[in-house]
C-alpha cells in the first residue's frame, strides 16, 4: 500500500515538475519575443520590427487554429 502511495506521489510530483518547467518556457519564450522585438525595433527600424510583429503573429494565430482541430 505505501509503494503505490509513493507512486502516485511520483506522478503528481512529476507533473507538478512538468507544469513548472513549461511556465519557465513560456516565459522564457515571451521574455525572449520582448528582448527580440525591442532589439529588432532598434537596431533595423519600424518597418523589419512591424514585419517581426506581424510573423509572430501570423505564426501563433496559424498554430492556435492548428491545435483548435
Amino acid at each position: 500500500m505505501g509503494g503505490l502511495i509513493l507512486f502516485i506521489g511520483a506522478i503528481f510530483a512529476a507533473l507538478f515538475g512538468l507544469a513548472i518547467v513549461m511556465a519557465y518556457i513560456t516565459l522564457a519564450v515571451f521574455l525572449a519575443f520582448i528582448v527580440g522585438s525591442v532589439a529588432i525595433f532598434y537596431y533595423f527600424g519600424v518597418a523589419w520590427g512591424l514585419a517581426w510583429l506581424g510573423a509572430w503573429w501570423l505564426g501563433t494565430y496559424l498554430i492556435s487554429k492548428a491545435d483548435t482541430k
